[in-house]
């Protein structure tokens, strides 16, 4: 679901950033690396995994520690 949305929209401002006013491609690939990192780490965090995240009660810790 993310890589649907994703991957147009930093390909098509990609090549309008590189293409169209001249940025340096080089710039334009670290960008979309680091914007992809980020998105997708916020994804999985909190759509894909957030219900599920820290859910454990504090007896539940308790048993672990023993």
């Amino acid at each position: 679901m993310l890589f649907a949305v994703f991957t147009p929209v930093t390909t098509v401002l990609g090549n309008y950033l590189a293409e169209s006013r001249g940025w340096n491609e080089l710039l334009v690939t670290v960008l979309n690396m680091a914007i992809n990192l980020v998105t997708e780490y916020l994804y999985e965090r909190y759509f894909v995994y957030g219900k599920t995240v820290d859910t454990k009660s504090g007896h539940e810790r308790e048993k672990e520690r023993s």
